[in-house]
């Protein structure tokens, strides 16, 4: 079989942040970059083998929308990067719920979590447990039943040279794009690497070969056990097969 790429939709406003799937639903955002009073956009993609339907829709509250997961209950939720006192006007919480596509976001994850650049968010099988990426920690959040977030507790923290970006949660690990901090990775010809680490916290691996400068966005694929990820300063898509990463 061969592959083809298609644009299912353009931008309304300024560049694509974050990204996740529930089934054949698709959920998006964008924002302008430069800008800090920009009102981000949410999209709502649904592709069937006939046809592509998209809605848009301003987020009003959210500021720079960043990580993204949608829990069983087909509840969004966003990560947002301006939570932190290097905006004119920090937004009010590092993590937003919306109940559904049309709800209005709800403060979901309490300000004093925001330490430095909330980044990735991903759940375990049961959305029992959220993973949440800020700076060069990676926390674990308990979800209650009723939805709310619960106990906030480090489960691993890196150098502090280092952020963290997206992070993918499988069964039996956690997957982490680990980068320099932006300011001094920006055109940087330093590899990151892709972080495994287990459940109870431990570093298993590091991925990280010539190739890979900076790794960004990290799918796992629970068919094969593969982790697709993208590179953001030499651009590409990669794949790591466990033992190492092949363009």
């Amino acid at each position: 079989d061969s592959y083809y790429l298609d644009v299912v939709v353009n931008s309304v406003n300024g560049g694509f942040s974050g990204l996740t799937v529930d089934g054949n639903r698709l959920y998006a955002t964008s924002y302008q970059l430069a800008a800090t009073n920009s009102t981000p956009t949410l999209y709502q993609i649904d592709v069937d083998a006939q046809s592509v339907t998209v809605q848009t829709r301003t987020l009003n509250g959210i500021k720079q929308p960043n990580g993204m997961a949608v829990d069983n209950y087909g509840r969004i939720y966003i990560s947002d990067s301006a939570a932190v006192g290097n905006w004119l006007t920090p937004s009010t919480a590092p993590i937003f719920r919306l109940d559904s596509f049309a709800a209005a976001p709800q403060e979901w994850l309490d300000a004093e979590y925001a330490q430095a650049f909330p980044n990735g968010i991903d759940f375990n099988a049961d959305c029992s447990i959220m993973y949440y990426a800020d700076a060069n920690v990676i926390y674990s959040i308990s979800v209650l039943a009723s939805g709310a977030a619960g106990g906030v507790l480090p489960f691993y923290t890196t150098d502090t040279s280092k952020i963290f970006d997206d992070i993918a949660v499988t069964d039996e690990f956690v997957a982490a794009a680990e980068i320099l901090s932006p300011v001094s990775a920006s055109g940087s010809n330093t590899s990151g690497c892709i972080r495994v680490i287990d459940l109870e916290g431990d570093s298993l691996q590091t991925i990280a070969p010539d190739r890979l400068s900076e790794p960004s966005d990290i799918l796992y694929n629970p068919a094969n056990g593969e982790l697709w990820v993208t590179d953001y300063f030499k651009g590409g898509l990669l794949v790591s097969h466990r033992l190492g990463l092949t363009q």
